[in-house]
């Protein structure tokens, strides 16, 4: 068998995007949290504009410009991924796909969510730097991790940080306000993928719900999505849809220790559009034996060196690819980020480059991992 099972670490809170991954494919989910995969947890581009954006959001109604909030969030994420993928050299930001369309979106969805918080809050330095730094404890006691947590204030709340000792979750709703009474709860989507309301946005947006009900004691009566186009999409959030969520949180928590533990085995759910960009797929035994139909051809493989022929930080390799089935034999690699003193005879898996005729080249963003 080729491949790598996960065994992820036991988070004491888990947050709703592990929860979603979970439910699309645990063992992906038991990979994200697995420690010695950190090398494959890296940022792409297409990440790092949606980090950008909610970093942007997370100072609406500060007083900054949103030129200024824009611009410096763009240089931090483009350090970050140069430090992340050394050697290689990302693209600017400029150069990344959808830049400028999510920019202009990010800017509207800023310009809203200032009115809102202008109308309701004396914006001051404090409270700048509260927003900038704020997380918050709710249904326990305020010391998280190991560290003190402040006890929630009053809303609005701008990309606040949760833990919800209660249930078990930590997540960041993008925006929690008071609307004329009531509570109610938004989720900002940046990207362009449709639907906005599918039922993994459902499942999030009902976990902050979850998280927002214990650190306020009531209900959010109001779940929303709002898309770039400042559409808004109202999600149900009857108290039995919101704990029927944060019970699905409570299985993905427990499945995931468990296996932790060695007690219970997270399976892949190998499927085309599932499998695409996944950084697991190189190492993933369920992704690297399943049949062609179920993956998406030449995007990763397992293999073995044959024989070192360039040294280098960047060596070419001959290699012999041992999965998946369709694709196995002898291959040239060029570009693949190896270690200084790769060994013949040691297994890898890769996911992220071009195969062709033989020859597989790497990209900036090809992803490499021991496999023994």
């Amino acid at each position: 068998m080729i491949g790598l099972k996960p065994r992820p670490k036991a988070p004491e809170f888990i947050s709703p995007s592990v929860v979603v991954a979970f439910e699309a494919c645990p063992a992906k989910a038991g990979f994200r949290l697995d420690p010695e995969l950190a090398t494959l947890r890296r940022t792409g581009p297409a990440a790092a504009v949606g980090c950008i954006a909610h970093e942007v959001l997370a100072a609406a109604g500060t007083g900054e410009p949103f030129g200024d909030v824009w611009s410096a969030a763009a240089e931090r994420w483009y350090l970050r991924l140069a430090e992340e993928w050394a050697p290689a050299t990302p693209p600017r930001p400029e150069q990344w796909q959808n830049w400028a369309l999510t920019r202009e979106r990010v800017r509207i969805q800023y310009e809203a969510v200032s009115a809102v918080v202008s109308a309701t809050v004396l914006v001051t330095d404090d409270v700048r730097t509260a927003w900038r730094e704020h997380e918050v404890s709710a249904g326990g006691k305020g010391v998280v991790l190991g560290k003190p947590v402040a006890q929630p204030g009053p809303l609005p709340w701008v990309e606040r940080k949760i833990y919800d000792q209660q249930n078990g979750l930590m997540g960041i709703p993008d925006l929690v306000e008071d609307r004329d009474g009531s509570v109610v709860v938004v989720d900002h989507k940046t990207g362009l993928a449709k639907p906005i309301a599918g039922p993994e946005a459902k499942l999030q947006l009902r976990l902050y719900a979850a998280m927002v009900r214990t650190a306020l004691g009531r209900a959010p009566v109001r779940l929303e999505i709002r898309d770039g186009a400042g559409d808004v999409t109202r999600v149900e959030g009857e108290p039995e849809l919101i704990d029927d969520a944060v019970n699905r949180a409570r299985a993905a928590r427990e499945a995931i220790a468990a296996a932790g533990r060695g007690e219970h085995e997270l399976v892949g759910l190998p499927d085309p559009g599932r499998c695409t960009g996944c950084p697991y797929r190189g190492v993933c035994r369920a992704y690297l034996e399943a049949p062609e139909s179920d993956r998406a051809l030449g995007r990763a493989f397992a293999f073995e060196v044959l024989e070192v022929a360039v040294e280098g930080p960047r060596h070419g390799v001959r290699a012999s690819v041992m999965a998946p089935n369709d694709i196995a034999g002898e291959t040239w690699i060029t570009g693949f980020p190896f270690p200084d003193g790769v060994a013949v005879g040691s297994l890898w898996g890769a996911a992220g480059f071009e195969l062709l005729r033989g020859h597989a080249r790497g990209h900036w963003t090809t992803l490499l991992h021991p496999l023994g």
